[in-house]
Protein backbone atom coordinates (compact mmCIF):
# COMPACT_ATOMS: atom_id res chain seq x y z
CA UNK A 1 0.00 0.00 0.00
CA UNK A 2 1.11 3.80 -0.77
CA UNK A 3 0.46 6.78 1.07
CA UNK A 4 1.24 9.81 -0.57
CA UNK A 5 3.17 12.00 1.14
CA UNK A 6 0.62 15.19 0.96
CA UNK A 7 -2.00 12.17 3.25
CA UNK A 8 -2.29 12.54 6.60
CA UNK A 9 -1.96 9.23 8.53
CA UNK A 10 -3.75 8.99 12.05
CA UNK A 11 -0.51 8.14 14.13
CA UNK A 12 1.04 10.65 13.14
CA UNK A 13 1.18 14.25 11.75
CA UNK A 14 3.40 15.04 8.34
CA UNK A 15 4.02 17.67 10.20
CA UNK A 16 6.16 16.05 12.66
CA UNK A 17 8.12 14.18 10.46
CA UNK A 18 11.74 16.02 9.64
CA UNK A 19 13.13 14.54 6.05
CA UNK A 20 16.38 15.62 4.64
CA UNK A 21 17.26 14.31 1.65
CA UNK A 22 20.86 14.38 0.74
CA UNK A 23 20.55 14.38 -3.36
CA UNK A 24 24.53 13.82 -3.80
CA UNK A 25 24.64 11.12 -1.59
CA UNK A 26 20.65 9.81 -1.60
CA UNK A 27 20.56 9.46 1.59
CA UNK A 28 17.22 10.24 3.51
CA UNK A 29 17.44 11.51 7.04
CA UNK A 30 14.12 10.72 8.93
CA UNK A 31 13.17 12.46 12.55
CA UNK A 32 10.92 13.83 14.36
CA UNK A 33 10.09 17.78 15.56
CA UNK A 34 8.46 16.11 18.17
CA UNK A 35 8.55 12.08 19.79
CA UNK A 36 6.63 9.94 17.74
CA UNK A 37 5.22 6.93 19.46
CA UNK A 38 4.64 3.47 17.48
CA UNK A 39 2.71 1.25 19.43
CA UNK A 40 0.26 -0.78 17.33
CA UNK A 41 0.80 -2.74 14.32
CA UNK A 42 -1.87 -0.31 12.40
CA UNK A 43 0.84 2.77 13.29
CA UNK A 44 3.83 0.75 12.68
CA UNK A 45 2.27 -0.35 8.97
CA UNK A 46 0.83 3.02 8.03
CA UNK A 47 4.48 4.69 9.41
CA UNK A 48 6.31 1.97 6.95
CA UNK A 49 3.85 2.83 4.13
CA UNK A 50 4.75 7.04 4.68
CA UNK A 51 8.38 6.32 5.03
CA UNK A 52 8.11 4.42 1.32
CA UNK A 53 6.26 6.91 0.08
CA UNK A 54 8.96 9.54 1.21
CA UNK A 55 11.74 7.25 -0.04
CA UNK A 56 9.56 7.47 -3.63
CA UNK A 57 9.15 11.12 -3.32
CA UNK A 58 13.05 11.75 -3.23
CA UNK A 59 14.67 9.04 -4.88
CA UNK A 60 11.91 8.73 -8.07
CA UNK A 61 13.66 5.03 -9.00
CA UNK A 62 16.63 3.29 -7.49
CA UNK A 63 18.02 3.26 -4.05
CA UNK A 64 18.65 5.19 -1.03
CA UNK A 65 20.49 4.75 2.22
CA UNK A 66 18.23 6.10 5.18
CA UNK A 67 19.09 7.27 8.33
CA UNK A 68 17.04 6.73 11.68
CA UNK A 69 16.61 9.06 14.47
CA UNK A 70 15.60 6.77 17.08
CA UNK A 71 15.29 9.59 19.78
CA UNK A 72 12.59 11.10 17.81
CA UNK A 73 10.58 7.68 15.96
CA UNK A 74 9.75 5.36 19.05
CA UNK A 75 8.66 2.07 18.37
CA UNK A 76 7.43 -0.28 21.13
CA UNK A 77 9.41 -3.67 21.88
CA UNK A 78 6.25 -6.03 21.33
CA UNK A 79 6.54 -4.54 17.55
CA UNK A 80 9.61 -6.12 17.12
CA UNK A 81 8.28 -9.19 14.56
CA UNK A 82 5.93 -6.76 12.70
CA UNK A 83 8.66 -4.62 12.16
CA UNK A 84 11.16 -7.41 10.98
CA UNK A 85 8.01 -8.25 8.89
CA UNK A 86 7.19 -4.54 7.31
CA UNK A 87 10.65 -3.63 6.91
CA UNK A 88 12.35 -5.62 5.10
CA UNK A 89 10.17 -5.14 2.04
CA UNK A 90 11.49 -1.35 2.01
CA UNK A 91 14.82 -2.87 2.77
CA UNK A 92 14.81 -4.62 -0.14
CA UNK A 93 13.24 -2.11 -2.68
CA UNK A 94 14.17 1.24 -1.69
CA UNK A 95 17.77 0.42 0.28
CA UNK A 96 21.49 -0.23 -0.55
CA UNK A 97 22.67 -3.26 0.74
CA UNK A 98 23.31 -2.63 4.25
CA UNK A 99 22.07 1.17 3.81
CA UNK A 100 20.37 1.70 6.95
CA UNK A 101 21.49 3.52 10.31
CA UNK A 102 19.89 4.12 13.52
CA UNK A 103 21.01 6.21 16.43
CA UNK A 104 19.41 7.16 19.64
CA UNK A 105 18.75 5.81 23.08
CA UNK A 106 15.30 5.27 23.30
CA UNK A 107 13.43 2.16 23.12
CA UNK A 108 13.28 1.28 19.53
CA UNK A 109 16.71 0.19 19.79
CA UNK A 110 15.21 -2.95 22.12
CA UNK A 111 12.95 -3.39 19.07
CA UNK A 112 15.50 -3.05 16.20
CA UNK A 113 17.73 -5.29 18.22
CA UNK A 114 14.77 -7.91 18.76
CA UNK A 115 13.25 -8.10 15.17
CA UNK A 116 17.07 -8.39 13.54
CA UNK A 117 17.01 -12.04 15.01
CA UNK A 118 14.03 -12.40 12.71
CA UNK A 119 16.40 -11.11 10.13
CA UNK A 120 19.89 -12.73 10.56
CA UNK A 121 21.48 -11.48 7.67
CA UNK A 122 20.75 -7.61 8.08
CA UNK A 123 22.94 -5.99 10.77
CA UNK A 124 20.46 -3.37 12.62
CA UNK A 125 23.60 -0.63 12.31
CA UNK A 126 22.44 0.93 15.90
CA UNK A 127 24.59 4.00 16.84
CA UNK A 128 24.38 6.62 19.83
CA UNK A 129 24.74 9.54 18.06
CA UNK A 130 23.57 11.32 14.50
CA UNK A 131 27.24 11.60 13.35
CA UNK A 132 27.89 8.02 14.24
CA UNK A 133 25.22 7.11 11.88
CA UNK A 134 26.53 9.17 9.29
CA UNK A 135 30.18 8.30 9.62
CA UNK A 136 28.93 4.65 9.26
CA UNK A 137 26.62 5.96 5.89
CA UNK A 138 29.68 7.76 4.64
CA UNK A 139 32.18 4.96 5.24
CA UNK A 140 29.46 2.57 3.12
CA UNK A 141 29.26 4.78 0.21
CA UNK A 142 33.47 5.49 -0.02
CA UNK A 143 33.33 1.14 -0.30
CA UNK A 144 30.97 0.98 -2.54
CA UNK A 145 32.32 4.31 -5.12
CA UNK A 146 35.88 2.18 -4.59
CA UNK A 147 34.33 -1.41 -5.19
CA UNK A 148 32.24 0.47 -8.61
CA UNK A 149 35.87 1.58 -9.70
CA UNK A 150 37.35 -2.02 -9.71
CA UNK A 151 34.63 -3.45 -11.61
CA UNK A 152 35.26 -1.27 -14.24
CA UNK A 153 38.78 -1.70 -14.45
Amino acid sequence: MTVSVDNYIKMLNKNDLIAEFNEQKRILHLSGINPINISTREDLADAFSYFAAMMEKYIDDGRCYLILDLNKIIIAPDLASDYAELGKPILEKYLYPCGVARYGHQITRLTVMLSHKKLPAIEPNLYATKTEAFEYIDSLIAVNKASMKLKSC
